[in-house]
């Protein structure tokens, strides 16, 4: 379980010592040095690794994704091999979507996959820290099987896996992925 870095912490990491006397000043430094900080940490930010220079930070989280998906689910389901390869298809649609709402029938259409498969597969993939599903303040027992939307676990994952990740959908994942700390969202 890698903890990724909530924006002011990498933002830290990233500011430069300013000797400004005037607030004023230090405030404008902070405001124009934050909005390239802040795009560069919704694409290659979240995870510490973003410092290591040595390697491509996509190329990176690529491989910790497929590490994921092909050796780390496989050990811990009960999985049919051909199932483990709809996964990698699956978080290509979800990252292109608009904040993505639900619809189970759809997906398993393009997957090819049943419900029952389709489900275990975001089952496993929120156990996994790469997406996390949404419930819709309901008594309705299809809320148990069935989230409201599911967003990546945070941007970055969004960026390895499509590079037209929707805006919406970047958007309502980074709100999640920085409220989830201390609070319960749904």
């Amino acid at each position: 379980d890698c903890e990724g870095l909530e924006f002011f912490s990498a933002l830290s990491n990233c500011i430069l010592d300013y000797t400004v006397i005037e607030d004023e000043a230090l405030i404008d430094a902070f405001n124009a040095g934050s909005q390239v900080n802040f795009e560069q940490y919704v694409k290659e930010g979240y995870y510490p690794f973003y410092r290591d220079d040595t390697t491509n930070y996509n190329d990176r989280l690529s491989q910790v994704i497929d590490t994921i998906i092909f050796n780390e689910i496989p050990a811990v389901s009960n999985l049919e091999y051909e199932s483990v390869y709809k996964v990698k298809p699956l978080l290509a649609i979800l990252a292109q979507q608009n904040p993505y709402t639900l619809n189970i029938s759809s997906l398993c259409k393009s997957l090819n996959v049943s419900r029952n498969v389709l489900l275990k597969l975001i089952d496993l993939l929120d156990k996994a820290a790469l997406i996390r599903r949404l419930y819709a303040e309901s008594e309705s027992w299809g809320q148990i099987n069935k989230p409201e939307k599911i967003l990546f676990e945070n941007t970055n994952l969004m960026y390895a896996l499509s590079p037209n990740a929707d805006v919406g959908t970047l958007r309502e994942t980074f709100c999640a992925s920085m409220l989830v700390k201390g609070h319960k969202i749904t």
